[in-house]
């Protein structure tokens, strides 16, 4: 069988501390790679220097730096496009992957769009953290609100022509979450149940979040719905204008299955105000509860989830509010 090429694509921003141990992971691949491109965002640090340095001795490595800060969205946005590979894998400045990251999810994609594989998380600098052992849900419905670890996502390049250029999604929501958004939509997202990056999570990260409260557990449960209910009608606006564009981005897709036409229901009746559309999103969500989680399955207690979670959505808005 021919080899399928596979682009690396990385964005780096102040990245100096960390990012030759990324870099030297990379480059111990066991499969090929046709090329890494990175794309610096204005780093003041030295991270160019370390850079220019990498591609002088390795010609697959691509540098380009941007003109203006874009924020680590809308770069990656940029160097995605870049990639002429058949496959991307995307990468942060920060990570160590486990060598055969690539030749593993080259194996296990398949026909998919998109495969995730598992993340161990590790720390340096007394950053929080939590791996979970669970296995994950990636179904459609764990990306309405949530995001999607880009740092572990081989994806196929013909993926970035299924986004149009213009839907608001692409500066609402980050980018990771949007893709795999995409590939879940077509029923097109597989996981693999290995560890294929340790990824470095500390303070000086521009996308670090502390989700302790974010944990299983009955305490943190009634913390987060104390939470919404506090500060609904402050976060709302924020969840109204992201689901407005998954919605408009749902219906480009024009997927013709079930998961995809009962997602755009109920982001139709999120849309909406009034009891009985509050009432009919809440049984549309208990009813699909096995798909709507963190983990797949259902139980009593995530069916109860289910009816609560248009407002218990309302959490992953909750660094928007000052």
């Amino acid at each position: 069988m021919e080899e399928r090429t596979v682009s690396i694509v990385m964005c780096t921003y102040n990245g100096a501390k960390y990012i030759k141990e990324q870099l030297d992971s990379i480059l111990a691949q066991t499969y090929p790679i046709h090329e890494i491109i990175i794309q610096d965002d204005i780093s003041d640090d030295g991270t160019m220097e370390i850079l220019q340095s990498y591609a002088s001795d390795n010609d697959i490595i691509k540098i380009f730096k941007n003109e203006e800060k874009l924020g680590a969205n809308a770069n990656f946005h940029k160097a995605l496009s870049r990639a002429t590979g058949d496959y991307i894998a995307i990468s942060d400045q920060d990570d160590i992957w486990e060598s055969d990251k690539i030749a593993h999810q080259i194996e296990k994609i398949g026909d998919a769009m998109l495969c995730i594989g598992r993340s161990w998380y590790f720390t340096d600098d007394g950053s929080f953290i939590h791996n979970d052992q669970r296995i994950p849900n990636y179904k459609l419905g764990q990306f309405f609100f949530t995001g999607a670890p880009g740092h572990n996502i081989l994806m196929k390049r013909e993926i970035l022509n299924l986004l149009p250029p213009d839907v608001s999604v692409r500066k609402v929501a980050m980018y990771d979450g949007t893709y795999a958004f995409i590939a879940a939509a077509h029923c097109s997202l597989i996981y693999t149940d290995k560890v294929l990056v340790r990824h470095r999570r500390h303070k000086e990260a521009e996308t670090y979040k502390d989700f302790s409260r974010s944990l299983p557990g009955i305490g943190n449960f009634f913390y987060i719905l104390r939470w919404c209910i506090k500060h609904y009608h402050e976060a709302k606006p924020h969840s109204d204008i992201y689901v407005e564009a998954r919605l408009e981005l749902l219906r480009s897709l024009n997927c013709d299955n079930e998961i995809s036409h009962t997602a755009i229901r109920m982001m139709e009746l999120h849309l909406k105000s009034g009891f009985w559309s509050k009432l009919r999103l809440g049984y549309l969500y208990s009813k699909n509860c096995n798909w709507l989680f963190k983990t797949e399955g259902f139980s009593l207690v995530k069916y109860i989830r289910g009816w609560l979670y248009p407002i218990m959505c309302l959490y992953s808005f909750r660094f928007k509010l000052k």
